[in-house]
């Protein structure tokens, strides 16, 4: 086959550059048109996956071995080189109810053995984790009788939840419906980023962006910066949840603008610096500025119906009466769905960090296949001796468990840069 003959001409790059033997000194045209190739369309990179499962007293013995076969089946039926080897996590043993005699009483007592229950037990939920923390990239799929079959995607962690019931077991579905929520679920950004890769550019690629939100506004009516806080806050968090693709830095500028100008610098638009201007005072008065426009954010409407006079429903409607809260949510929207657009971040995802550990993966992946282009174009000297490093890094991508893909982007990204005597 095609890729084990890649591969091994990719091993003996490695190897020439850790023994200094085994190939010419100057790779040939040919041989980096065939790793670029590789790269671009048979890149076996690995994403193992942990099963897992919450019931005791079942013990599904080849399950896992029938899902990776089905799961390569799918695989190669969509033309998708990666991999998903899955980890066996399952109970390898059913617990067994033993006898033991209390001290005082002969009545026999029904207890569980030790070691009835193997390590791979049902983990326990952690605690509430923070959304805009980066979870380490440990993918499982946890499995647990119901009623009915049903999938879950974690919002946080990169995890699917998948129930099943009786009657999938006896029709030996487990394996089909485990291979789908995989593909169509936990990996499905991973598997639709695939699909468009020939769509998607490397020098698409923005590693940072500065985004100005300008609050303008009447400093006579200005009361506070709650809201001005409350953006602050919210995009401090989208930041760090996107920060292994692209490294956000958001500024906030509270400018009177009936007595200041908004400086020029902030309000022009580059390829790394976008800019945002919203209004709580001159809704009427300000709808451009310098040709950007203004988001007028406005105090949600009064509640007409304030329900029982001596519920507590009826108070906390009076107090958003009395202080009105001003809405940011569509504003915010907005930003976040510019900033994606920008950056390049697609295809959408409940779980953001799934979408952003994909896209990052899909992006390095492109980066290899640019550096190798670009060496192929101009073999040299200096691009020779940094074909070894693209080398390395393919090699470490292939052999790697566990993929800091945010590490990669960026050394691909250097590598490029290098290569074509940018800044």
């Amino acid at each position: 086959m095609l890729v084990p003959f890649l591969v091994s001409v990719l091993a003996a790059f490695v190897a020439y550059v850790r023994w200094g033997s085994g190939i010419s000194e100057e790779p040939s045209i040919a041989q980096i048109e065939a790793l670029r190739t590789y790269v671009a369309d048979s890149f076996a990179v690995k994403q193992p996956i942990r099963i897992r499962f919450h019931d005791t007293g079942f013990r599904f013995p080849d399950l896992v071995l029938a899902t990776q076969r089905q799961l390569d089946y799918q695989l190669a039926k969509l033309g998708i080189p990666y991999r998903y080897p899955l980890i066996d996590e399952l109970p390898k043993h059913i617990p067994r109810f033993g006898f033991n005699k209390t001290s005082t009483q002969s009545t026999r007592v029904f207890t569980l053995t030790d070691g009835a229950i193997s390590a791979t037990d049902a983990v326990e939920d952690a605690e509430e984790m923070d959304i805009s923390v980066t979870p380490p990239p440990d993918f499982s799929l946890d499995m647990a009788l119901g009623g009915n079959v049903g999938v879950w995607l974690d919002s946080v962690r990169f995890r699917a939840m998948m129930t099943y019931n009786l009657e999938s077991v006896h029709a030996n579905d487990l394996p089909f419906y485990l291979a789908q929520t995989i593909l169509d679920h936990l990996c499905e950004v991973d598997v639709k980023l695939y699909d468009m890769r020939h769509n998607i550019s490397f020098d698409d690629y923005v590693p940072k962006l500065t985004v100005n939100i300008v609050a303008a506004e009447d400093g006579a009516l200005k009361e506070s910066t709650v809201v001005e806080d409350a953006i602050e806050e919210s995009l401090l968090k989208h930041s760090e949840v996107i920060k292994p693709f692209v490294n956000v830095t958001p500024r906030l500028y509270t400018i009177d603008v009936t007595k200041n100008r908004i400086p020029r610098t902030i309000m022009k638009n580059t390829t790394d610096q976008i800019t945002f201007v919203f209004s709580t005072t001159l809704k009427g008065f300000l709808n451009q500025v310098d040709g950007a426009s203004v988001y007028h954010l406005l105090p949600d409407k009064p509640k007409t119906n304030l329900g029982d006079a001596y519920g507590t429903e009826y108070i906390e409607a009076q107090k958003l009466n009395e202080s009105p809260r001003i809405n940011i949510t569509n504003f915010l929207f907005s930003v976040f769905g510019e900033i994606e657009e920008r950056t390049g971040l697609r295809e959408k995802c409940s779980n953001k960090h799934l979408e952003v550990f994909f896209t990052t993966k899909l992006l390095t992946i492109k980066g290899i296949e640019k550096a190798l282009k670009l060496i192929k174009n101009d073999p040299n000297e200096a691009n020779l001796s940094t074909f070894w490093e693209v080398c390395k890094l393919v090699d470490l991508i292939l052999s790697e468990r566990e993929h800091n893909w945010s590490s990669h982007l960026k050394h691909i990204h250097e590598i490029i840069k290098k290569v074509t005597g940018t800044k």
